[in-house]
């Protein structure tokens, strides 16, 4: 049994220092007071860094879209936000959240893209789309902290495989 512990910790720690997915998508829809508004979200990595773009679809708002926000929790930086319409492009300023704002475009000129470049991996966060002053809101990809899962889940399988050696060598 302690064998089998141990290969599982270490099969686990390999998956964890392995290499990254080199992509991720998610699709989902805003829903609110300013309508409904499918997302379309993708995570792709290159030369150490994921670019997340989101293709929002505007047709179903029933009033000028003002801006865009994608949960940032944890307060990780990001750099080199853009989008396609004339939105402010946000910059990194600690806040919890990466706000593109300023726009103000309506059903007619969509879709609305939105992106930006970080270290950090894709996870599941909530983001919401801005109608002055109709909020429409759901889930999409953002960044996460998964360096910081993965460093406790190597902590855990070093203690648990010294912990086994011990009983090994006192036998």
């Amino acid at each position: 049994m302690k064998r089998i512990n141990l290969i599982i910790c270490a099969a686990l720690l390999a998956l964890a220092i392995g290499a990254p997915v080199l992509a991720d998508a998610y699709d989902s829809t805003l829903s609110g007071l300013l309508g409904n508004a499918p997302v379309h979200a993708e995570a792709t990595y290159a030369d150490g860094l994921w670019t997340y773009t989101y293709t929002v679809t505007i047709t179903g708002v029933t009033s000028n879209v003002t801006g865009f926000s994608v949960g940032n929790l944890p307060v990780y930086s990001f750099s080199d936000a853009t989008s396609n319409k004339s939105f402010t492009m946000p910059t990194f300023n600690g806040s919890d959240s990466i706000l593109w704002t300023g726009g103000s475009i309506s059903a007619n000129d969509g879709p609305v893209t939105f992106s930006f470049k970080s270290v950090y991996k894709p996870g599941i966060v909530n983001c919401t789309l801005w109608g002055s002053p109709l909020p429409s809101g759901g889930q999409t990809l953002g960044m996460v902290p998964e360096p910081g899962t993965f460093a406790g889940l190597a902590v855990a399988c070093m203690g648990m495989a010294g912990t086994l050696i011990r009983r090994r060598i006192s036998r």
